[in-house]
C-alpha cells in the first residue's frame, strides 16, 4: 500500500545535504538509504527536493512524520516495511517508485527506516530484481545493514529469484 502526499516534479536532480538522516549514505546516482530523519533538517530536505520514502509502520511514527514533510513541502511515501522478511510486493513498488525517476521524476530519493537497515534490505532486494548477486547487492548496501539477520534475509531472497 503506498500513501503519497505533497510534493512536486522537478526537472533536475539535487544532492541531498550528509547531514538530513541518521546512518545516511548515497547508493546510486540519486539514491539514498538512511535511519530516521534528522527533525531539525526538515528545511534541507524541503530545499533538495527530494522524494522521501518512509518504510516503517504506522506504529514507528509514520503519521507524524507525514504531516511535519507535507507541511514543508517535501514529498512523501510510505511503504510500510517490516523486517527482517522481504516482501516482493514492496520490492515491486519501491521498483516503481525508482522507474519513475528514470523517466520524469528526477528528484533524489531517501529511502529511510529507523535504522537503515530496512532500506538497505528493500534496495538489496531492488537490485537482486535488475539483476545484481547478492554479494553485490549486499556490498553496495554495506554502509547501511549493520543486522547479519537483514543480510541472511538478502540472501535468501536471492535464492528464490
Amino acid at each position: 500500500m503506498l500513501l503519497a502526499l505533497a510534493g512536486c516534479v522537478s526537472t533536475a536532480s539535487k544532492a541531498l545535504p550528509a547531514d538530513v538522516a541518521a546512518n545516511q549514505a548515497q547508493v546510486a546516482p540519486g539514491v539514498y538509504l538512511a535511519g530516521e530523519l534528522s527533525q531539525n533538517r526538515i528545511d534541507a530536505l524541503a530545499a533538495s527536493d527530494v522524494l522521501v520514502v518512509d518504510l516503517r509502520t504506522q506504529a514507528e511514527g509514520t503519521a507524524e512524520e507525514a504531516r511535519t514533510l507535507a507541511t514543508a513541502g517535501v514529498g512523501y511515501v510510505n511503504l510500510p516495511v517490516s523486517g527482517p522478511s522481504i516482501d516482493p510486493a514492496a520490492v515491486t513498488s519501491l521498483a516503481s517508485l525508482l522507474g519513475n525517476r528514470e523517466g520524469h521524476d528526477t528528484r533524489p530519493v531517501l529511502l529511510h527506516c529507523r535504522s537503515g537497515n530496512r532500506a538497505g534490505m528493500l534496495y538489496a532486494a531492488h537490485l537482486i530484481d535488475t539483476g545484481v548477486s547478492a554479494e553485490d547487492a549486499l556490498e553496495a548496501v554495506d554502509d547501511v545493514v549493520t543486522v547479519d539477520a537483514i543480510s541472511e534475509a538478502v540472501k535468501s531472497y536471492a535464492q528464490g529469484r
